[in-house]
């Protein structure tokens, strides 16, 4: 399984949602849900270490935020997929790394449905949810993206 570099905005999301399942599932508050998660080496934290990871780093920062230059950094040198949710880094991170290793909060709650995670009508739940957070999603409800499913 290919590592995927998850943008805090990707992981507030899914703390919000209170669905840390999302990722691996774990019992507890959101502060020992990551501590689980850390414990267990499902997220790890981790840094810029080589020259090449810093000045590719020091490139995208020029054009986005720090949080999303440094996951593209790192997924482009380490050959690992990005989670992140801003428009601008995300087109970037197309164009440096390709179509298929990209993800986004909702990208992540599709493939939940697609695995039996989520229901479509779970989904519509917590993208209500993360509404209430002001993270808005571009489609009224999950059913619209699985036309031949029900809820």
């Amino acid at each position: 399984m290919r590592v995927v570099i998850l943008d805090t905005s990707v992981l507030l999301n899914v703390l919000h949602m209170d669905r840390l399942d999302l990722i691996e599932i774990v019992a507890g508050d959101q502060r020992q849900k990551l501590e689980a998660l850390y414990a267990r080496k499902t997220i790890e934290a981790t840094t810029l270490t080589t020259i090449e990871e810093l000045t590719e780093f020091a490139t995208l920062s020029s054009q986005m935020g720090k949080g999303e230059a440094a996951c593209i950094a790192l997924a482009y040198f380490r050959n690992a997929n990005v989670a992140l949710d801003d428009r601008r880094a995300f087109a970037r991170a197309r164009k440096r790394l390709g179509d298929g290793r990209l993800l986004t909060t909702s990208g992540l709650m599709v493939l939940a449905i697609r695995l039996g995670l989520l229901s479509i009508g779970e989904a519509d739940v917590l993208k209500g949810i993360l509404e209430g957070h002001r993270f808005k999603m571009p489609f009224d409800s999950f059913a619209s993206l699985f036309p031949n499913e029900k809820g």
